[in-house]
């Protein structure tokens, strides 16, 4: 199965950036890695993130947003498509077997962005975009999905893509497949285990 999510971040990206802009960045937490799950919650809320975003967030993935300056920006979610292929490459779309590859074939996902300030030069703002994605349920065989995220053409990749993947309280890193101007896609392992067993994970690129 293939995920793909497309952002527009509603703040305009200009050659300088305002100090309307850069007002209300939160500094880091200096011990993002080893505070309490509550004061995680509470830096994000400090950096714009609702009690309801905050609950669904793994708690890896708050502690990363924690860990740098910056302030949650509006992101507009512009499309998101589910493929579904088989073996070969070709797009199932028969109900049978998508049901046999998957008790909960369509994840729950979701996506954010935090601005964090100007690049070096004061040229270009800076911004760490997340994706999320929960299962409710597994697959009941083990697979590699593939969950891809693309930006606007006035966008430039920087920085080491990141990204985790959770089922049964065990993580797993969540490797790069792809890395373009246009976008990150990352190889996700799903685990088999059927209606029981929920799986979670997050990537980010700035």
């Amino acid at each position: 199965m293939s995920l793909f999510m497309f952002f527009s971040l509603l703040t305009s990206v200009g050659a300088q950036a305002s100090n309307e802009v850069d007002q209300g960045i939160i500094p880091a937490l200096s011990d993002a890695s080893s505070v309490s799950e509550s004061t995680l919650d509470e830096h994000l809320q400090e950096m714009g993130f609702d009690t309801t975003e905050i609950s669904t967030l793994p708690i890896e993935m708050k502690r990363d947003i924690s860990s740098k300056d910056g302030k949650k920006v509006a992101a507009q979610e512009l499309a998101t498509t589910v493929t579904i292929t088989d073996e070969e490459g070709n797009k199932v779309t028969d109900r049978y077997p998508i049901n046999k590859l998957a008790a909960s074939p369509t994840p729950t996902l979701s996506g954010y962005a935090v601005y964090s300030g100007t690049s070096n030069n004061g040229r270009e703002r800076v911004y760490q975009v997340y994706a999320t994605y929960r299962w409710a349920s597994s697959p009941f065989n083990f697979y590699t999905d593939n969950l891809a995220m693309a930006w606007q053409s006035n966008a430039t990749p920087t920085g080491t893509p990141n990204g985790q993947h959770t089922v049964d309280r065990n993580t797993y890193p969540n490797p790069v497949d792809k890395e373009e101007v246009s976008g990150t896609a990352w190889l996700v392992d799903m685990k088999a285990g059927g209606n029981t067993t929920v799986q979670s994970g997050w990537d980010v690129k700035n």
